[in-house]
């Protein structure tokens, strides 16, 4: 498969895969589905990264995602 045609079905399938959460939910919180979908999305970006065998997108996704942590835990302490 061309590595574009990897990257369409990957966005169609976080995509569809979103919408099926979302409206699975209906009748759940807000809270539920927003607790749900902040897993979710790194989860699939980082899988994306070993599905695209995309070293540099993985070391790009580890680098965001301590620096998020590190000033999400700075922010929430003060």
């Amino acid at each position: 498969m061309k590595n574009i045609n990897k990257r369409n079905y990957f966005a169609a399938t976080l995509a569809s895969s979103t919408l099926l959460l979302a409206a699975g939910n209906v009748v759940a919180d807000h809270e539920r589905v927003g607790d749900v979908l902040q897993v979710l999305i790194p989860a699939i970006s980082y899988g994306a990264t070993f599905y695209l065998d995309d070293a540099q997108g993985r070391s790009q996704f580890h680098k965001s995602f301590v620096t998020t942590a590190g000033v999400t835990q700075v922010i929430k302490t003060w």
